[in-house]
C-alpha cells in the first residue's frame, strides 16, 4: 500500500484517491487543499497538520489536568519518566482539534483511555491494556 501513495502517474492515483476518499468518507473541506487533484502524492510531510493540534488531559477525582503533548510524546515513547505520577493510573483524554492562530476552533475526534505509570514513572501500556473498567468521561467531567 505504501507504494500507491507515491505513486505520480496521474490517472491511476487520481483513481485511487477517490476511491479511498469515497470509502472512507473524508471530508476533504478539513483539508490545506479541499482539491484531492491537487497533491503530487501523498507522502507525509513534516507539517502535515498545521491547523490541527491534540491535547491531551489526566481526568482524575480531583479534576482535569492539562499535559503538554510534547510532554505526552516523551511519556508514552519512554523518552522520560516523572516520578509525581509513580505508581498511579488516570483516565485519559485526547482532543484532536481545528485550530486557527493556534486557538482551538472546533473538536474534531476525542479519544479515552487508561495510562498506567509504574513505580519509576514510566508508562505501563500493558497494565493499561489489563483495565476492564470505561474511561469514558463523566457527563460533568465532559462539560
Amino acid at each position: 500500500m505504501q507504494w500507491s501513495t507515491r505513486y505520480r502517474r496521474f490517472p491511476l492515483r487520481k483513481s485511487i484517491t477517490r476511491w479511498f476518499i469515497r470509502h472512507y468518507q473524508v471530508d476533504m473541506s478539513e483539508a490545506l487543499e479541499p482539491d484531492p487533484d491537487a497533491y503530487p502524492d501523498f507522502r507525509r510531510s513534516k507539517n502535515l497538520h498545521p491547523h490541527h493540534k491534540s491535547y491531551h488531559f489526566f481526568l482524575t477525582d480531583k479534576g482535569v489536568s492539562h499535559i503538554l503533548h510534547e510532554s505526552y510524546i516523551d511519556l508514552v515513547s519512554g523518552k522520560s519518566i516523572n516520578m509525581e505520577v509513580a505508581g498511579q493510573t488516570y483516565r485519559l483524554a485526547d482532543w484532536y482539534m481545528k485550530t486557527k492562530d493556534d486557538v482551538p476552533q472546533k473538536l474534531v475526534n476525542e479519544t479515552y483511555s487508561w495510562l498506567t505509570f509504574d513505580d519509576s514513572g514510566r508508562v505501563d501500556l500493558h497494565a493499561a491494556k489489563a483495565i476492564e473498567a470505561s474511561p469514558m468521561p463523566t457527563e460533568k467531567e465532559h462539560e
